[in-house]
């Protein structure tokens, strides 16, 4: 697939050097290639580039190339090419043969249950785990509170709509899992528990940035006669002239697709319907306190009013959708609050939050938490926060998170946090407050029996951090904001954990790391090499694993090399190979990784090609990038 953004001043989805010369000749890709969906930008210069596919629909194809084609402009053969990439790979595939009957009752099976919940549970990370509270044990269990926005479906996710991006990612990471499937924290937990423990179940805060819609019972209508908001439909996008539709609310909230949702609005074509909106209502205040406000929307622009004074503009997309605003209000008054919108795109979405309701959330945890003999406290993202087309804007979790954390941990010693992420997070807030941490990710539909065999130790954490969680964002390079709409790269190949190790800074938790109910050593480390060329060459690498914990469980054995006489400029260390070696308590055993030549060359920019250069190299051998006990050097002819 050709990327949206440009290389070297040339569109990926038509640049000849990328699609043809590295893609096809160097690397001999045999396959077809296809745009992302609107990434094309020409006919002309991307058919000859070799983009076999535009996606999602005809726009620079189709007719346009047909035209182009019978100007000359692109060889009929070279069409005859794109198409007959696309044709071979469909036979490969054996699209033409008998149509597969699709079965979906297949990932009901158990073995596909079983397999998800596997997956889901190899891939958590215990990366915290002080006075080993970790596994709890249930016969000295009677109570066990659960609590944060992550753990349950409720009012404090999405507007109580059910949406599967509390356990999974969104965009093309998202699957559409009905509910029934999906296994939250808090139901694996009751399954694995019983009736023995009492469980119990409070939000603590509202999920993802710690607002949600406001609910009905604090807005009145501007004439005071109902709970709600005055909603008015425009025909046009900046709300002139006199509405053609007026109508009472309970929430100031929106969702449009592309269906005649105001019949008397035009429809443009490829984008929907395009009108403009506005809320009107009176805000009856609960509590003196500080407000934060936020406005979601999409595809349009929004913006806040209160008491006539612009809080919050808005210009929501996939990739800015969330604007917050703080204003300290007091108790038993009332203002004017206005929301505008302005639909822009195909699909429209507007909600305005605050975080209120997180204050009685707050309470109702801590007192579930002092209750409790444990506490499982479930925070984290979702696949609406971080997902394709969308990044989040920090690596903190939202304030109301971040509150609870600290809250519930004081009322509880006993509390243990599960993160759910698909990023590295910023926890310096909140680390030292609790004795340990599960790093989930996105687990799954099966995600909460996971969490659950975790958590009782039917299942020992095995799984390793693919990143480096940093002290803070600090420690990270910024890129300077140009108005030219360019990115210098400046890191080079010093990203992630090189760019860590180059600088020799101090993560909160280095590449590859990740803790276990077991103790492992690594030791009696033995390097042989053989071949005759360096095409031959292969390096064993053998050690000694020992579990001398008291559960049965797996470390990943992890192998950096280390140039020491380069010619150009490489990381200190590269992970080159690994292999997750499972052991029973009080089990040892010896471990074989294989390298080839490529393990020892690096990419040069100066000469073009992959390059092996004589010398001596360190292989360092351990659990993480940052624990390598084992150490060994060969040289190189």
């Amino acid at each position: 697939m050709g990327a949206y953004n440009k290389l070297n001043g040339v569109h990926c989805c038509e640049n000849p050097f990328l699609l043809q010369k590295i893609l096809r000749e160097e690397w001999g890709f045999r396959g077809f290639v296809l745009s992302d969906w609107s990434g094309t930008h020409s006919t002309v210069a991307t058919a000859m580039a070799g983009l076999n596919l535009e996606m999602p629909r005809e726009r620079w194809y189709g007719k346009k190339l047909l035209t182009a084609v019978r100007e000359g402009k692109v060889p009929e053969k070279v069409v005859d090419r794109l198409v007959s990439d696309i044709l071979r790979m469909l036979f490969k595939f054996g699209a033409f043969e008998e149509k597969p009957v699709y079965d979906e009752s297949a990932l009901l099976r158990p073995e596909a249950v079983a397999l998800a919940r596997q997956a889901a549970a190899e891939g958590i990370v215990l990366l915290k785990n002080e006075g080993k509270l970790l596994p709890l044990e249930m016969a000295k269990l009677d109570k066990l509170a659960v609590i944060g926005p992550n753990g349950e479906y409720g009012p404090h996710f999405n507007a109580g709509r059910y949406d599967a991006t509390l356990i999974q990612g969104g965009g093309s990471a998202h699957l559409a899992v009905p509910r029934e499937q999906v296994v939250t924290i808090l139901q694996g937990i009751q399954r694995k528990v019983g009736k023995p423990v009492e469980v119990r179940y409070a939000p603590g805060a509202y999920a993802e940035t710690g607002c949600g819609i406001i609910p009905s019972r604090y807005l009145r209508t501007p004439d005071g006669k109902e709970q709600g908001a005055e909603l008015s439909y425009y025909l046009n996008t900046n709300r002139k002239g006199k509405p053609v539709r007026n109508r009472m609310v309970k929430q100031i909230s929106g969702r449009w697709g592309t269906r005649l949702d105001i019949p008397e609005a035009n429809q443009d074509p490829g984008k929907g319907q395009r009108f403009s909106c506005e809320w009107n209502a009176v805000l009856q205040v609960p509590a003196t306190r500080e407000y934060t406000f936020e406005i979601r929307s999409a595809s349009g622009v929004s913006k806040f009013y209160l008491d006539g004074k612009l809080l919050i503009e808005h210009r929501g997309n996939n990739v800015d959708w969330v604007s917050q605003a703080k204003v300290h209000l007091k108790a038993e008054t009332s203002h004017r609050i206005q929301v505008t919108y302005a639909k822009h795109g195909r699909r429209g979405e507007i909600q305005l939050g605050w975080d209120y309701e997180n204050d009685g959330w707050l309470r109702e945890a801590v007192e579930l938490a002092r209750w409790a003999d444990a506490v499982i406290l479930t925070v984290g993202f979702s696949g609406n926060m971080e997902r394709e087309g969308r990044d989040r804007n920090s690596l903190l979790l939202s304030e109301a998170q971040e509150n609870l954390i600290r809250t519930v941990a004081a009322a509880n010693p006993r509390t243990v946090v599960t993160l759910t992420a698909g990023s590295a997070t910023d926890m310096r807030h909140w680390i030292d407050r609790v004795r340990a941490v599960l790093f989930t990710g996105y687990c799954g539909q099966e995600g909460g029996h996971a969490v659950a065999d975790i958590l009782f130790g039917d299942v020992n954490p095995s799984g390793h951090l693919p990143i480096t969680f940093p002290l803070s964002i600090n420690q990270y390079p910024a890129n300077y904001y140009s108005m030219t709409k360019e990115i210098a790269y400046d890191e080079g190949i010093f990203v992630g954990y090189r760019y860590f190790d180059r600088h020799q800074l101090k993560p909160l938790y280095p590449f590859g790391y990740g803790l276990s109910y077991s103790r492992f050593s690594y030791d009696d480390l033995r390097i042989s090499k053989s071949g005759a060329s360096a095409e031959k060459l292969q390096v064993r690498v053998r050690l000694k694993v020992s579990n001398s914990g008291p559960f049965d469980g797996a470390t990943v054995v992890q192998v950096y090399v280390q140039d020491m006489e380069t010619s150009e400029e490489r990381p200190p260390r590269e992970l080159k190979a690994f292999k997750k070696v499972w052991l029973r308590k009080g089990e040892s055993a010896f471990v074989g990784l294989n390298l080839t030549s490529r393990a020892f060359q690096f990419w040069s920019s100066r000469r073009r090609r992959w390059v092996l250069e004589p010398g001596r190299f360190q292989i360092m051998v351990g659990p993480h990038s940052r624990e390598l006990p084992l150490r060994g050097m060969i040289e190189l002819p």
